[in-house]
């Protein structure tokens, strides 16, 4: 493997992780140790030591590989290295792409998914060697891997994606399908011989059964579907591919009936005697053919009768049909409804964000507004407080000054000095802190009385306390001054 070789989906995730710093990788991950390693021995990350534990740190050419999908040091194509890999070794069939440049176009164009039915072995492998080729290269494009199935049957199937979980989920079950079907006719027909518990028929027809499957399969494919058995026999066993993304259970099977058995002769019996009639289940020679379809179907199943079944193969494919459009039509209806359901809610959430945002807004003004009106007017009620201490102050100076007795003067001025120091204290024009800050952030508490039953945490309705009535916006209380709010200065209750 080259320094240069695109990182699998695991390396990728990891130099990501790496990259963005917000989850550390070091070695109390043991689980990651062998990823870092081998993303080291690129030059995509570093392992410096601190305290004895190394910690996975991010280089340039990490950096790079991130922003633009490959290695720095990997050769431009149509130069040195790139250029002696562009040939796709061995031969190439019409059908095959001729270079890696033409495969991954092909693919873009089916839109992501290109899938070849029933290649033959020489188109399969040539597919198989300009996959390789485009592996070994680095031409896949950035951030996206390339995948296939069906690599020696059935159908191939190539895929471009990011390799994101749903992405994933995706494959598998196209990867897993893939590898169930059968449905090249002989491989079919030797299947169905093989067991013979697929077709529900007496021996007699059994042969007329498998060719009536086989005359299924060749008019299936002239009308593009496909005739298939899965693997697993269960739950669809045999069935019809319509499209992508219809898959139709298909029963054929000789119709029964109950008939009374005769009497057996070695056990006599008297003329009075009263003889209980047994019954068998019999085949009667009548082939049906029973499809899986829905509430949609005129009809789901087709037998013998003037006409053989071998002769109504056309009309079931166009029932088939019929009953696949529907579905379909019924589905994009589903969808456009589903669609209009979520346009509309999607309207609705957004007009409800808007009116709580609105109510945000003006819940914010009116409790900043009230914060600081609160404020000048404590502070107001200082400055007024700080001036009657000062006046105060004054008269008990002239009183100590006049007192005849020292330690009645000295105790006067003592009180003087500590009322000072209170009158500086909430005096605004001597102490801002006062006043605080003039910018206010109003806190969920102090936006709640303003929002009525929204909630300050987001578009949705909040309970409230019946005491906890919200205060109204409107309030003539609101439309008073700040300042006629105000009571008699109390600054010793404060």
């Amino acid at each position: 493997m080259q320094r240069w070789s695109p990182l699998n989906e695991r390396q990728l995730v990891v130099l990501r992780r790496i990259g963005a710093g917000e989850d550390p990788v070091s070695g109390k991950n043991p689980e990651l140790a062998a990823t870092v390693y081998a993303l080291r021995n690129r030059g995509l990350v570093a392992t410096p030591r601190h305290e004895g534990v190394w910690h996975a740190e991010i280089t340039d050419a990490g950096r790079f590989y991130l922003e633009h999908g490959h290695h720095p040091d990997r050769p431009e194509p149509g130069t040195g290295t790139a250029q002696r890999a562009a040939p796709v070794p061995g031969p190439r069939t019409p059908d095959a792409p001729a270079s890696v440049q033409e495969l991954i176009a092909r693919v873009q164009r089916a839109g992501g998914t290109l899938k070849v039915k029933e290649p033959d072995e020489e188109t399969r492998a040539a597919y198989r060697r300009v996959i390789h080729a485009a592996k070994q290269q680095g031409a896949v494009p950035g951030g996206m891997r390339l995948r296939h199935t069906g690599r020696n049957a059935g159908d191939l199937i190539i895929r471009l994606s990011d390799g994101g979980a749903a992405e994933e989920t995706d494959w598998n079950r196209i990867r897993l399908g893939a590898r169930d079907k059968v449905s090249r006719r002989p491989d079919l027909i030797t299947r169905i011989t093989d067991d013979p518990g697929l077709l529900t028929v007496s021996d007699e027809m059994r042969p007329r059964a498998l060719g009536l499957v086989q005359e299924l399969s060749e008019q299936a494919e002239r009308r593009g579907h496909r005739l298939a058995l899965s693997r697993r026999r269960r739950p669809r066993g045999l069935f019809l591919q319509v499209g992508n993304d219809h898959q139709i259970t298909v029963t054929i099977s000789e119709e029964t009936e109950e008939r009374a058995r005769e009497p057996s002769a070695e056990r006599g019996t008297y003329a009075w005697q009263r003889v209980t009639p047994q019954y068998e289940t019999v085949f009667t020679g009548r082939l049906r053919i029973e499809l899986g379809l829905s509430s949609h179907a005129d009809k789901r199943e087709w037998t013998d009768g003037r006409v053989p079944v071998d002769r109504k193969l056309g009309e079931i494919l166009k029932a088939v049909e019929r009953c696949v459009e529907r579905d379909e039509q019924e589905r994009l209806e589903q969808q456009r409804r589903l669609d209009e359901e979520r346009a509309q809610w999607e309207r609705e959430e957004a007009e409800k964000r808007a009116r709580w945002e609105r109510a945000m807004a003006e819940a914010r003004r009116l409790s900043t507004e009230d914060h600081r009106g609160r404020t000048l007017a404590a502070a107001l009620d200082g400055w007024t407080t700080a001036r009657e201490i000062r006046a105060l102050c004054s008269e008990l100076h002239v009183v100590a000054a006049e007192a005849d007795d020292p330690e009645r003067a000295a105790e006067h001025r003592d009180w003087i000095a500590w009322a000072l120091g209170v009158a500086d204290r909430l005096d605004p024009a001597r102490n801002p802190s006062v006043l605080g800050r003039f910018e206010f952030v109003p806190k969920e508490a102090d936006l709640r009385p303003y929002l009525g039953d929204w909630s300050p945490k987001g578009p949705f309705r909040e309970y409230r306390r019946t005491d906890e009535a919200p205060r109204d916006v409107n309030d003539a209380f609101r439309e008073l001054s700040w300042f006629a709010r105000r009571g008699r200065a109390q600054w010793w209750r404060r």
